[in-house]
């Protein structure tokens, strides 16, 4: 606990996550290491989540800015890095990683368009694609 009595360091099961006072909803119970401001706002963790993730995250003020993630039901792991956004608003704008025998280098705008992917699998040949604003994602 700090000074004031927030929490600052969570060992354990992690509660639902607090930022500026509200108390948000987890995608799955969670299990490890939480970190928090001086407030009691969450702002990192590490952490397995009973869905099959695991998690090593910083947070921006209102969500996730920086995360490597391993997730055992779909297969990806990597690395994303979030625009600052609202609280519990997402926009990621890099996404770093591989699942299965390919491995890719996402770029996103803020509205969550894909702009860029640079992508291998397999013995393919690399790939890079760009789109304009407003086109859909890669397949």
């Amino acid at each position: 606990l700090g000074p004031d009595g927030a929490d600052r360091v969570i060992l354990g099961e992690a509660p639902n996550p607090r930022l500026d006072g509200k108390s948000y909803p987890r995608v799955a119970a969670a299990y490890g290491l939480v970190l928090h401001d001086a407030k009691g706002s969450e702002r990192g963790a590490v952490q397995y989540l009973d869905n099959g993730r695991g998690v090593m995250a910083l947070d921006h003020p209102g969500g996730d800015a920086v995360a490597l993630i391993a997730n055992e039901k779909t297969g990806f792991a990597g690395l994303t890095v979030n625009y600052g956004n609202a609280t519990g608003q997402y926009a990621e704008g890099v996404r770093i990683g591989t699942r299965g025998d390919e491995a890719w280098l996402s770029l996103q705008d803020r509205a969550g368009g894909e702009r860029a992917r640079l992508s291998t699998a397999g013995g393919a040949a690399p790939k890079l694609v760009t789109r304009a604003a407003g086109a859909p994602s890669a397949p």
